[in-house]
């Protein structure tokens, strides 16, 4: 009796099953191409998330993450969801009726911007201080996806920045 309960178990782990799920490019555009040890730096950027999920790597060496904020994103992102924008990319919402889709979008041909426009991303996080002078490569994860390596220029210690 108990071969076919293993048997029923091997199975039904041999099933295929496909998840559905998007990555996106996360992305970001630095202040500056130049920072220092210890700087606090501030990239806008998108589709951003929250705190709690987003790592940054300076060099190869984790960052402190300070914060992660979506100003004025709220209304988007309740359009893009009612048009059925894809998590990542533009969306003019098609779908929608032309009121709500203007109010959200804008009109491109009448040259106005909707809520969306509003919508700013900001990650801040804190350039380790041991990551050598020189050209380092920064990568951003989140749940929405990964970005492209951006490189940075690392100073002296201290030199341009607060150096803490």
């Amino acid at each position: 009796m108990r071969w076919w309960w293993v048997a029923g178990s091997v199975m039904a782990c041999t099933s295929a099953s496909v998840d559905e799920f998007q990555s996106c490019a996360i992305e970001l555009t630095p202040a500056s191409d130049t920072v220092s040890p210890g700087e606090v730096v501030s990239w806008i950027g998108t589709p951003l998330t929250e705190l709690r999920d987003t790592r940054v790597t300076v060099g190869g060496i984790d960052a402190v993450v300070v914060s992660v904020e979506r100003d004025d994103c709220g209304t988007c992102d309740a359009c893009r969801v009612d048009a059925g924008c894809a998590l990542c990319g533009p969306c003019d919402g098609a779908d929608l009726d032309p009121n709500p889709r203007e109010v959200c979008f804008g009109d491109p041909l009448a040259g106005t911007t909707g809520r969306c426009a509003d919508c700013v991303e900001t990650l801040t996080f804190e350039i380790p201080t041991t990551v050598p002078p020189g050209p380092a490569a920064v990568w951003v994860v989140n749940r929405n996806g990964i970005s492209p390596v951006r490189e940075v220029v690392v100073s002296e210690l201290g030199a341009g920045g607060s150096g803490r």
